[in-house]
């Protein structure tokens, strides 16, 4: 399992919030909420689309009342995340995994820097492909009617994520906004071993000082979300998974 995320990433995040709120001219509790991972950090899920955020959940209003009664906001923030973590699995070494959506059908992978030895490294390509095709045998016996397979991450931008997968998956590629509040967007600011990257964090932070628009504050981010999709029967090509009948009837 990853190491937890330590407090620079959460003070990071909070002095972009800060500066949000002042050139936006919005609240720092809206900035938090839109901008920041702070929602995620109280256990809650925004959804897949991000439609799922509620500003007036019990937990979020609680999480915003300790805030502002923090001497160390930063320090309270990370505390929150540190407590929500006993309700997640502490037993996921794997670093990917899926979800699906029964509504539109589709499974939705998901990444997670479990692997201590170096989760993309040339040495680990092996290990990351014997994943996704488990996360295969998963799908077929568990969600024989999926039709596609969807991603969204940062990670797309990089040719040692991009070649673990079916060429058909990540040969089109599409940004994605919105997405400042989950992991997809600060993802680019750790290292390997869930370090936040002292001169990539400045870097990001001097340029949001001069920022003088939303537009130029969003556009300091080093990487841009990418979204992809593909049918689902290049997946079961690709990692040499029979396809259940469901799949095979639909090629």
């Amino acid at each position: 399992m990853a190491p937890p995320l330590p407090l620079e990433h959460f003070a990071l995040q909070l002095a972009f919030a800060r500066r949000v709120a002042a050139v936006a001219d919005i609240s720092l509790d809206d900035a938090l909420l839109r901008y920041t991972t702070s929602y995620t950090a109280c256990g809650l899920r925004p959804g897949s689309d991000l439609a799922g955020i509620d500003a007036t959940a019990p937990e979020w209003v609680a999480f915003l009342n300790g805030f502002h009664a923090a001497p160390d906001p930063a320090a309270y923030i990370h505390g929150v995340y540190l407590a929500s973590l006993k309700t997640r699995d502490p037993d996921r070494v794997m670093c990917f995994s899926c979800r699906y959506i029964e509504e539109t059908r589709t499974v939705r992978i998901q990444f997670g820097n479990n692997d201590p030895a170096g989760s993309l490294k040339a040495a680990r390509i092996a290990n990351r492909v014997s994943e996704l095709r488990d996360v295969c045998a998963v799908i077929a016996s568990e969600f024989p009617d999926a039709e596609r397979v969807t991603g969204r991450s940062w990670l797309y931008n990089l040719a040692a994520y991009r070649r673990l997968f079916p060429p058909a998956f990540v040969a089109q590629t599409e940004a994605v906004e919105g997405e400042y509040c989950v992991v997809s967007s600060w993802g680019p600011f750790l290292d390997r071993h869930g370090t936040v990257k002292a001169e990539m964090a400045a870097a990001f932070l001097a340029q949001a000082a001069t920022a003088t628009t939303l537009d130029d504050l969003l556009a300091c981010f080093p990487f841009r979300v990418l979204a992809t999709s593909c049918e689902i029967t290049h997946f079961y090509a690709y990692y040499g998974v029979a396809a259940p009948l469901a799949a095979v009837s639909k090629g």
